[in-house]
């Protein structure tokens, strides 16, 4: 099983509430937005932008993960990476996919819902 430790908290990798929660919180401090794009199941697939894509600015970055459920590190490091770099970030228009596939993530599988 993949374990993450995250703000000192041991979870599964594949705890796709855990997931949300920690980009809910990152999307809150960065003032990015969120929009919910379809339901897979129980789990939403959503993006979130920065202020720079929302108003529009040419050029920028899209980057997803979460295709294969049965890899969880990529949902994770991506979570890291713009975390990491949000501050950075601010100025490229971004749009992020955090997970494409949650109940592939929740099932440990490559299916989806």
């Amino acid at each position: 099983m993949s374990v993450i430790e995250l703000n000192g908290e041991r979870r599964s990798g594949h705890d796709v509430g855990f997931l949300y929660e920690e980009w809910d919180r990152l999307i809150a401090e960065a003032g990015w937005r969120k929009t919910e794009i379809f339901r897979a199941g129980d789990w939403p697939v959503f993006a979130v932008e920065n202020e720079a894509a929302v108003s529009g600015k040419e050029g920028g970055l899209y980057v997803s993960a979460g295709v294969h459920g049965d890899e969880c590190a990529p949902v994770w490091g991506l979570l890291e990476w713009v975390g990491a770099d949000a501050e950075k970030l601010k100025d490229l228009p971004l749009v992020v996919f955090p997970c494409i596939n949650p109940h592939g993530i929740v099932e440990n599988t490559r299916l989806d819902g």
